[in-house]
């Protein structure tokens, strides 16, 4: 039979402070006598250091020998029973803060959108009976608070559309709405919990009011399209419209045609092309850029003319803005530029435009 022995490491600094020659790993055979002398406690930390096949772990010790043996295993129960006392007094902290919660009776700030009131939960206490009871029920109680918050905000909506956003109810019916979605997953995403019935039903009603009102606008805007392509299109193309086939750019053409007659005498913007930048004599590979920008700058006497001619005659109601459009060559830097007066007409929802030259 082996020898019972103990590993034991000394570290060098340890052995210095003690005046001694040797240090590092070693091992400690003690008696008999020495082992019955030892406490059940003593003798199930000392278990963790005897030498075994598969594991060694090395006793970290402040002198050599038994007594230093003793010593650090005295030293480790010290240290495990200040430890467990301490974990015992943040448990009792935990349990005392989910008491006090319980007492307290409230968890979310008054008013929606819902604020929690800062509460931890279980950190040291995870594996505690007691600890777990009582954060169960904190839990429990603050799913009730949070039903009551939202169900009685939810009882005292009046049913009332956001004025900034079309299709939307107010903002009070939105907070419900927001409050009482919780997440679920399972695939299943978020659903209420509550149900806020109130609110549900004003936010139907008033996505049923907005698709309404928006087939309602539709239907204005078809009897205005068909109209005008009765009175200025042709049969086919009415035909064609009414089977939901004419081309959008075809009745945009026939809209133009009706909607700027009143201009039909003066002359349209003809657009700068890359022949219209005379480069320089040094220039070999430029390449011809475009760019558009309202214009507010100093106008000829013809110009204003013919500007103030367009203003008369366009139909009220329709907007006039100057461009000036400008051809640069990106290696010469040799310009050509152009003044417009583009015309915008609103109608049937939709908005119009046509330039117009002013030079």
């Amino acid at each position: 039979m082996e020898t019972l022995q103990i590993n034991t490491h000394l570290h060098a600094v340890t052995a210095l402070s003690l005046g001694l020659t040797e240090h590092g790993k070693g091992h400690v055979a003690p008696t008999a006598a020495e082992l019955l002398a030892l406490t059940s406690e003593q003798r199930t930390e000392l278990a963790r250091y005897v030498t075994r096949a598969t594991l060694c772990n090395y006793l970290e010790l402040s002198a050599p020998g038994w007594a230093g043996v003793i010593e650090a295993i005295d030293a480790i129960i010290e240290k495990k029973r200040a430890e467990a006392e301490d974990r015992e007094r943040c448990i009792e902290r935990e349990r005392e803060s989910f008491r006090g919660l319980l007492t307290s009776g409230r968890y979310y700030e008054a008013g929606l959108p819902l604020r929690e009131i800062t509460a931890y939960g279980p950190n040291y206490s995870r594996d505690d009976p007691e600890a777990q009871r009582l954060w169960a029920a904190v839990e429990a109680a603050r799913r009730a608070e949070r039903a009551r918050i939202i169900l009685e905000a939810d009882a005292a909506l009046a049913y009332a559309t956001d004025a900034e956003s079309s299709g939307k109810p107010s903002p009070e019916i939105r907070r419900v709405l927001e409050a009482a979605q919780r997440w679920v997953g399972g695939g299943k995403g978020y659903a209420f919990d509550p149900i806020p019935a109130r609110a549900v039903e004003f936010e139907a009603r008033a996505r049923a009011e907005d698709e309404a009102a928006k087939a309602q606008i539709a239907d204005g805007t078809r009897r205005l399209e068909r109209g005008l392509l009765t009175d200025y299109g042709t049969v086919d193309q009415v035909e064609r419209y009414d089977a939901g086939v004419l081309p959008a750019d075809e009745f945009v053409r026939v809209a133009k045609a009706r909607l700027f007659a009143p201009l039909v005498d003066f002359a349209t913007y003809a657009r700068l092309d890359v022949s219209d930048v005379e480069h320089s004599d040094e220039c070999y590979e430029g390449k011809v850029k475009f760019r558009s920008e309202e214009y507010t700058g100093p106008l000829s006497a013809d110009q204003w003319a013919r500007l103030q001619e367009l203003r008369t005659a366009v139909p009220e109601g329709a907007a006039v803005e100057l461009r000036e459009h400008t051809a640069y060559c990106s290696s010469c830097d040799e310009i050509a530029t152009r003044l417009g007066a583009r015309v915008t007409i609103e109608w049937a929802g939709e908005k119009y435009a046509r330039e117009y030259s002013v030079d």
